[in-house]
């Protein structure tokens, strides 16, 4: 089998999603530091903000290309278990992983860990993909603190 040419065309689309990643933090950033969404200010930051998504898409995109480019012309008969087994190896054992680093983390500068609240927030964290570490340490698990309103108290 022959060496495949590198594409440089996807080194551009990465640099060009990396700088996307970027704004959407600078958005970000300007969005929470405005406060009050009700303004025209507000409005027009919160939809460049929404706007500035599409990196994770193009991420994605590209994860999906190169992968099918790798693959492209190899024999037909593929050893499913080992390309899987290779992929959740490279990215679902450091995800596990993480998730519990960051979550015991947290938990701990809040002053509130527990192994039964790490077990819960991390189980809830790999099944729904929703934890946010850079939360303020008032808000230890995403259930307890993201769809709550300003009356509720964040921690039961």
């Amino acid at each position: 089998m022959t060496k495949k040419k590198h594409l440089y065309e996807v080194d551009l689309m990465r640099c060009f999603f990396m700088f996307g990643v970027v704004l959407n933090h600078v958005a970000s950033t300007f969005a929470a530091a405005l406060g009050n969404k009700a303004t025209p200010a507000g409005r027009f930051s919160v939809s460049t903000h929404l706007i500035l998504h599409f990196p994770r898409f193009g991420f994605m995109f590209i994860t999906g290309l190169v992968l099918f480019l790798g693959y492209w012309g190899r024999p037909k008969k593929q050893n499913w278990p080992v390309f899987w087994k290779k992929r959740y190896i490279g990215s679902g054992i450091p995800y596990l992983f993480w998730n519990g680093l960051f979550l015991a983390f947290l938990l701990l500068t809040s002053g509130s860990f527990s192994w039964n609240k790490w077990l819960t927030g991390w189980l809830e964290a790999i099944s729904k993909g929703n934890q946010f570490y850079f939360s303020p340490p008032s808000c230890p698990l995403p259930s307890s603190c993201f769809w709550t309103t300003p009356s509720e108290p964040l921690m039961p």
